[in-house]
């Protein structure tokens, strides 16, 4: 009985501290960052805390790409010729790579080898020689335009943000991702239009441009930059464009729910008119009932 007692008592606890505990656990946010293959980037440090720091390590994945102790860096593998890194922590790749498309991962140790600190960071790399810059208010729609060239031989359109697919046409047949559904639209030349912009629409997008044997025949890149006008809160902006794409769908569903009604209560009425009409059953005359008492007694 003690035994379960005590379990009861554990447990009970448990419950009441995990809340806690989950709270005093941090995540951490990788942030995003985009690159033009065959240039230069940088991955800079969001928060630098690197006065008790005694040693700077960057990785790519599980691989070590340079390290910076007792200010002297360190590169490996073929690293030392395309990466440079500063004093203040910040990692510069260049000459970048389709391979070089990645998660990357900062460390600052003291001087005992234990982190301290810790960014990670997830490297994205567009083929398009040029980024188009598109500014855009909070709340409002934007157009992305695909281009024109190789549209004739041009099968299949795929929008993406980063490595989040938007929009895709196969064949002519828009398939949208996402919440995108309820406030995206893609035209037949491939033109991207974006309603109720938010904040964390801001962004590289890429349009990719492919032929029936599933060829990539061209590439664009656009940066999307929101900007928010004075005086309004973007709370509210968010929450009104949130709300109009669901009564945009609630509304399309009623009216399709009584399209479907309608049609199948006509259905149904002209069903019945035609068993009605088959199975007419012809009326007995009522007998008089009076008439036959009185012949009844005459006898």
């Amino acid at each position: 009985m003690l035994c379960k007692a005590g379990l009861c008592h554990w447990l009970l606890w448990s419950s009441f501290l995990l809340p806690f505990l989950l709270l005093s656990v941090t995540t951490k946010e990788v942030t995003h960052v985009y690159g033009v293959l065959n240039s230069s980037v940088s991955l800079s440090l969001e928060k630098t805390n690197l006065l008790h720091s005694s040693d700077i390590i960057w990785k790519k994945e599980d691989s070590l790409m340079v390290k910076f102790q007792n200010s002297t860096p360190i590169f490996y593998e073929d690293y030392g010729t395309r990466v440079k890194i500063f004093p203040d922590g910040t990692l510069n790749l260049a000459k970048t790579l389709k391979t070089d498309e990645g998660k990357y991962t900062m460390l600052l140790l003291d001087r005992s080898g234990i982190v301290t600190h810790e960014e990670q960071y997830y490297l994205f790399i567009t083929e398009s020689k040029e980024v188009h810059p598109v500014y855009v208010i909070l709340g409002s729609s934007v157009f992305l335009h695909a281009g024109n060239e190789n549209a004739q031989s041009t099968s299949d359109i795929r929008w993406k943000k980063g490595d989040t697919m938007v929009v895709r046409v196969k064949n002519d047949v828009p398939h949208l991702y996402n919440d995108y559904r309820y406030r995206a639209e893609i035209f037949t030349n491939g033109t991207l239009r974006l309603d109720s912009t938010r904040e964390r629409d801001s962004g590289i997008y890429i349009v990719e441009r492919f032929n029936k044997h599933g060829k990539l025949l061209c590439t664009e890149a656009h940066h999307l930059i929101t900007i928010t006008p004075p005086g309004i809160e973007t709370g509210s902006m968010y929450t009104a464009g949130v709300i109009y794409g669901i009564f945009r769908h609630f509304v399309t569903s009623i009216l399709v729910l009584l399209f479907f009604v309608g049609a199948l209560r006509c259905v149904i009425k002209k069903l019945h008119l035609h068993i009605g009409k088959e199975k007419k059953v012809p009326i007995q005359p009522k007998q008089d009932t009076e008439t036959e008492v009185l012949s009844t007694t005459e006898f």
